[in-house]
């Protein structure tokens, strides 16, 4: 990605609702399927980005709460 492009992640929060097809040999700090803001921003954040805003709820969730993160990749 060239240096000023922007990065969208869309995810979902982990949910009780998908608890019972949790995939095997995740990291510990995964609860299953979907991934919260939290580890989303420190892993864009250590591959060299700059958060810029997330909208949460994103529109269109349903029973599963999406949200939407902005980062930016700095100038080199």
């Amino acid at each position: 990605m060239r240096p000023g492009g922007e990065l969208a992640v869309l995810d979902f929060h982990p949910s009780i609702l998908l608890w019972p097809w949790k995939p095997g040999g995740l990291p510990p700090n995964r609860e299953g399927h979907g991934s919260g803001p939290v580890i989303v921003a420190g892993e864009v954040k250590h591959a060299g980005f700059e958060y810029l805003s997330m909208e949460d709820p994103w529109p269109g969730s349903w029973f599963i709460s999406s949200y939407c993160m902005l980062f930016k990749k700095p100038p080199q």
